[in-house]
């Protein structure tokens, strides 16, 4: 073993104060950060499907993330998002990944060092969107159609779209709540035949057969991979209570026509159409007696749910009046009401009449085509 000199061991001692300094200065480099070898990202494939796998519709996006990353990720890493094919899928700068169209995408995320951009780890997942049965509508009716018992109501005929065209698997369900002897519903097109007075309510679910299963919970209610069709109600009315209505409706026609040739304007004519949209007016007024419906919506969205076309359309509405004599004389004794009466404008009436609780609802609804 050999002494050192004086001069060799301070010489030593200096470089070691040195590289400690220098390591302390940050001068000479310390060794790189490395990606810890288990991150990855949370699932190696996914499936979507277009329009929402289910009612809640929002199995159309998935939210990735990277399993197993280091407390201080945030200091060390930049993680980038992509997809391979943003037509089938796009991918944020979170890993929050939505489905755009049917096909297969790759997403991936790229973790690279902050400090050198050096790219450290790639990892990835096979995603597939697939197309989901679409929600039909049953349009052409208001949402609350009157039928007299004995009559049957296809309510299939004007769904749209319709299933089959657009998706070759699509199928729908019908399903009547309070579904008892006094209404029936031919479960695979949608056709009601009522038995006994009552309101009932019809409900289309799509679903396709092949990829998307369909199930009932407790609650009579069905899920699974279904979209759900507006909901419409029916109700059913007797035979006496439609002649009634129909009655009603013509001695009121024959009361506002004479009225308009006295002040020399056109008739009206009877639009079928129409006093279907009245009655369901006058069955409103017994929730909320306004021309702003129970819903929230003007009085004439009724008019547009039913699929009707009109250049102009005026409502009259009262209650309490038990005959028709009596409702138009309380109405050519309003001002307002009466303009609508006499108003050149108009061709066609619609007349509703509901009886609850032994009071009268009444309406007009008047159109120009």
């Amino acid at each position: 073993m050999r002494e050192l000199s004086n001069d060799r061991r301070a010489r030593r001692i200096g470089s070691f104060f040195l590289v400690l300094m220098l390591l302390i200065s940050g001068l000479i480099p310390a060794q790189p950060v490395r990606a810890k070898a288990d991150m990855k990202i949370d699932s190696a494939s996914r499936i979507l499907y277009l329009g929402g796998s289910d009612i809640s519709g929002t199995a159309d996006e998935y939210d990735f993330y990277i399993k197993n990353k280091p407390s201080d990720y945030k200091k060390l890493y930049t993680f980038t998002w992509t997809s391979s094919k943003k037509k089938v899928a796009t991918v944020n700068s979170a890993g929050l990944v939505k489905a755009v169209g049917t096909g297969k995408t790759t997403i991936t995320c790229t973790i690279t060092l902050k400090e050198t951009g050096e790219t450290v780890l790639e990892t990835s997942a096979a995603v597939t969107v697939k197309q989901n049965a679409k929600a039909v509508k049953i349009s052409g009716y208001p949402e609350d159609k009157t039928a007299v018992v004995g009559e049957t109501v296809d309510f299939s005929r004007k769904m749209t779209p319709k299933t089959g065209k657009s998706t070759a698997t699509d199928k729908t369900k019908w399903v009547l709540t309070n579904n008892t002897a006094d209404a029936r519903v031919t479960q695979s097109n949608g056709k009601v035949k009522a038995s006994q007075p009552g309101s009932y309510t019809i409900t289309a679910y799509t679903y396709q057969s092949a990829s998307y299963p369909l199930t009932e919970e407790e609650n009579g209610e069905y899920t699974g991979y279904t979209a759900v069709s507006n909901s419409i109600t029916i109700t059913v009315i007797d035979q006496e209570t439609a002649d009634t209505q129909d009655d009603y409706a013509e001695q009121i026609l024959k009361l506002v026509n004479e009225e308009r040739k006295k002040a020399g304007v056109p008739e009206l004519v009877m639009d079928d159409a129409v006093t279907e949209v009245a009655n369901l007016r006058a069955k409103e007024l017994v929730t909320l007696f306004s021309h702003t419906r129970p819903d929230g919506q003007d009085c004439f969205s009724a008019i547009t749910e039913a699929g009707i076309s009109y250049r102009g359309l005026g409502e009259n509405i009262a209650y309490g009046y038990q005959t028709p004599e009596a409702v138009m004389k309380g109405w050519m004794n309003s001002e307002g009401h009466r303009e609508n009466i006499l108003y050149e404008a108009f061709d066609g009436i619609g007349v509703g009449y509901y009886v609850e609780n032994g009071r009268a609802y009444w309406v007009q609804m008047f159109i120009a085509y």
